[in-house]
């Protein structure tokens, strides 16, 4: 930031982000792990339910139309695989850019995410983090753990997608 004389001989400082302005409190490593556990519990049974209905669906569909078992057994297979990744999905779009701003398991926590200048997750942005999570793990977890030593405690994926996770919640 540099600073600048105005004409009638002010200093014209620019003011700085809106997340240094308002102080928020970042949300570090140990925090943000437990959240991570307590909604890898919640979206597996949400995954599970949303699978084993798929199942059931297939299953009276195949029966009524005289399909062969293993027939809609591979279907259901396939199509309960790719319901993990659209609960998943739908889970981050629908809580992050909610009310809460958080997860369940974030909520829990007292933790909650915003972009970097302190405002409000759109649904492409939950959509980019949860897709930036594969390239968190994919450097063996270190993207993760980034959390516990950067500035702004930074994870990977939040560096990639300009998001910061903090605590308290307005």
């Amino acid at each position: 930031m540099t600073e600048q004389v105005t004409a009638d001989g002010f200093v014209d400082k620019p003011s700085p982000p809106r997340h240094a302005r308002v102080g928020y409190e970042y949300a570090g490593f140990w925090i943000r792990a437990a959240a991570s556990l307590l909604d890898g519990v919640f979206a597996l049974i949400l995954s599970l339910g949303v699978a084993l209905l798929i199942g059931i669906v297939l299953g009276l569909i195949g029966v009524a139309l005289g399909v062969k078992r293993e027939i809609v057994s591979n279907i259901a297979f396939v199509l309960g695989f790719l319901s993990v990744y659209a609960v998943g999905v739908g889970y981050q779009v629908v809580f992050l850019t909610g009310g809460w701003q958080a997860t369940p398991g974030k909520r829990l926590c007292g933790i909650y995410v915003i972009k970097e200048d302190g405002t409000k997750l759109t649904a492409g942005r939950a959509v980019g983090r949860y897709f930036s999570y594969i390239v968190s793990a994919a450097t063996f977890y270190v993207g993760y753990a980034m959390a516990g030593w950067t500035d702004q405690k930074k994870a990977l994926h939040d560096i990639i997608c300009e998001t910061r996770v903090v605590h308290g919640k307005r």
